[in-house]
């Protein structure tokens, strides 16, 4: 094993495949030279250890691609540790979130839409704005299904409502602001059975 070998050990570690981020963190306590995981496809955590992948991708000691994959298993990470994840690779971030439309659309600023987040939003009013951002920082479709209210203009209630991207609860009210046209209202009132 490996046991015995020091940090002050000048050992060339090269790292390919997928990697865990603690293992990562115990090979670069192991030796003084800068561990090689540029060939690394990505880099594994879970829910409990997501700190661990937060500091193997800020480690100036460990060499990694800039678009590395990240993947965190288990439950819910939080949308600012989803969005340092996020903004510290240009790979695919795959993780779970959950809170309110508007703390999880001003908290994930860095999500890209190549990113793989499983994105639920927590019960009670949600703005179509809010979620049609959240529908664009993700692959995976937004489970708004606990939303009981969606507010907003027509034009983006009509849009979150038709949304292949975004699942609402089939009887979600709605508050539309501004003028609505009969038209857009006739829209609306189609999309759901809920109170408009």
């Amino acid at each position: 094993g490996a046991t015995n070998i020091l940090g002050t050990d000048a050992l060339t570690l090269k790292v390919t495949g997928t990697a865990a981020a603690a293992d990562l963190i115990t090979l670069d306590s192991k030796t003084s030279v800068v561990v090689d995981a540029k060939a690394v496809t990505k880099i594994t955590g879970t829910d409990l250890t997501v700190a661990d992948v937060a500091t193997v991708l800020a480690a100036k000691t460990i060499a990694k691609a800039a678009d590395v994959a990240v993947e965190i298993t288990g439950n819910n990470i939080s949308a600012f540790q989803a969005n340092s994840i996020a903004k510290s690779t240009t790979g695919v971030v795959t993780a779970k979130v959950e809170g309110s439309a508007a703390l999880l659309n001003s908290s994930l600023k860095d999500a890209k839409a190549t990113d793989n987040l499983t994105l639920t939003v927590s019960a009670g009013t949600a703005t179509a704005a809010d979620l049609k951002a959240l529908d664009a920082k993700t692959l995976v479709d937004v489970d708004a299904a606990l939303v009981t209210t969606i507010t907003g203009n027509a034009a983006d209630v009509k849009t979150v409502l038709a949304a292949d991207g975004i699942d609402t609860n089939a009887n979600v009210a709605v508050t539309v602001t501004g003028t609505v046209s009969a038209a857009d209202a006739n829209t609306i009132t189609g999309a759901t059975t809920g109170k408009v």
